[in-house]
């Protein structure tokens, strides 16, 4: 499942949505920018004093290439600015095989859908990027109950381990 923003914002699981709102949209920025005619307002001192920076051009990273000028007031930047002396990317893909490397988290997001499960069948809209949620996911589809309980008597088959942990409680209450 796409979990979407109101900006615009992709996520491939709500935690990280919560994590973006959290970050972009429910903090208060309570610290103004001293500078005048600067609006600028920042959600913590940290960020205050980074902003700051742009004002006096006190860059606190700068680039160590020879020949290179860049220099910034902050570590993420830089270590961006490096993959433009480098061509690779700091966000990987981690999946196995795979050799991408993304401009940012955002973009490495939207790359490993690409490697989602995604269930065929008609109607179904389930997907995952975990292969054994995918497999008992399909055990859904297909009828296979590989999980037999071994209470005399009792025929429950179940699609997962779990499945199977959860319905022995049932034995243990009687």
């Amino acid at each position: 499942m796409i979990y979407k923003c109101k900006c615009g914002f992709i996520a491939i699981n709500k935690g990280y949505l919560d994590a973006h709102n959290k970050i972009n949209h429910e903090k208060e920025r309570l610290y103004p920018c001293s500078v005048y005619g600067c609006e600028y307002r920042a959600t913590n001192n940290n960020i205050l004093k980074g902003h700051i920076r742009t004002h006096t051009k006190e860059y606190k990273y700068i680039c160590d290439v020879s020949g290179c000028n860049y220099s910034t007031n902050s570590s993420c930047n830089l270590k961006y600015h490096t993959f433009s002396h480098t061509g690779k990317y700091y966000y990987q893909c981690k999946f196995p095989g795979c050799e991408y490397h993304g401009k940012s988290f955002y973009k490495l997001n939207i790359h490993k859908l690409s490697h989602a499960h995604i269930c065929q069948v008609s109607g179904c809209y389930y997907k995952t990027m975990q292969s054994e949620a995918f497999t008992i996911h399909m055990r859904t589809h297909t009828g296979e109950r590989p999980f037999h309980c071994i209470v005399e008597g009792c025929d429950y088959k179940g699609i997962s381990s779990f499945h199977l942990k959860a319905h022995k409680r049932i034995h243990d209450l009687i």
